[in-house]
């Protein structure tokens, strides 16, 4: 009871006033705090604004377009694929679309196959558009023929099939239009002829024609004087390397005929026919 009697009052106006002290000390120290957040977006932007308008007066004065420089081999001139790219000289080096460009000139120019396009710091323009190799042959079904690059453009139309140009028969394609790349209406169709392409390539064998019209008889032409029957789309790669086995030691240069490697896979035997009719 004395311990109680002999403790001083707490002197609660004093609390209160250090508290107040305290609670405005530390809102000065945010204000300060927000003040200095503030003016540094505000530098920021300010900065911005000033590096975005300095881009824009230099890009327009230091990098307008002055030379345009065309490479590549085609039956195109020069000014023909500078027009259909849409670039123009004077437009800005930087703001011009170069892949859109890319496209203009590919759909525009049915005999131009590869396009790369590409900017020389301050002011020029390069473009390397390839002429179109002709690889193969499709007919649609009026028999009209149509050669496709080999990078599977399709180039023109013609009456007859060139020489050193590979005939895909039996296969439809989506469109027929000039300077679209093809599209097969069948992927399975697609599939095969792509395996029997690569394995000939890969045996070093030449051929002219793939027929895969009846899809249980594939076959395809070597030297346009021997057709080799596949028969069923299976062991391409057993049957195509028997078949440059024989033609390439057991049949005469002269000869033509019917080569049938259809069931060796199965047991059964190579079959060569003379046959002076092969078309």
């Amino acid at each position: 009871m004395d311990d109680i009697k002999n403790k001083k009052p707490i002197n609660n106006k004093k609390m209160s006033n250090s508290k107040k002290k305290a609670y405005r000390k530390r809102k000065a120290k945010k204000s300060r705090i927000n003040y200095k957040l503030k003016m540094w977006i505000i530098s920021i932007i300010i900065i911005l604004g000033i590096l975005t308008l300095g881009t824009a007066l230099l890009g327009g004065m230091l990098f307008k377009i002055d030379f345009i420089e065309v490479n590549g081999q085609s039956i195109y001139s020069r000014e023909e694929i500078i027009e259909s790219s849409g670039i123009k000289s004077g437009e800005n080096l930087f703001l011009c679309n170069l892949s859109l460009a890319e496209k203009k000139i590919d759909s525009a120019n049915p005999f131009i196959d590869n396009v790369k396009i590409k900017r020389k710091i301050p002011n020029k323009i390069i473009i390397q558009a390839d002429g179109a190799e002709a690889g193969f042959a499709f007919r649609n079904q009026d028999n009209n023929i149509f050669i496709v690059s080999k990078r599977n453009k399709i180039i023109e139309q013609t009456e007859d099939i060139p020489e050193n140009v590979l005939e895909i028969r039996g296969a439809e394609l989506e469109s027929y239009n000039i300077g679209d790349r093809i599209v097969y209406k069948n992927q399975a169709i697609k599939n095969i002829v792509d395996e029997i392409i690569e394995v000939t390539m890969e045996d070093n064998l030449t051929i002219d024609k793939i027929d895969i019209t009846d899809i249980t008889g594939i076959s395809f032409r070597y030297d346009h004087r021997i057709k080799v029957f596949l028969g069923m789309p299976d062991d391409f790669d057993y049957k195509i390397a028997t078949a440059k086995e024989i033609l390439e030691n057991k049949i005469n240069e002269q000869e033509r005929g019917k080569l049938d490697v259809s069931s060796i896979k199965n047991g059964g035997k190579s079959v060569f026919s003379p046959d002076y009719m092969i078309d």
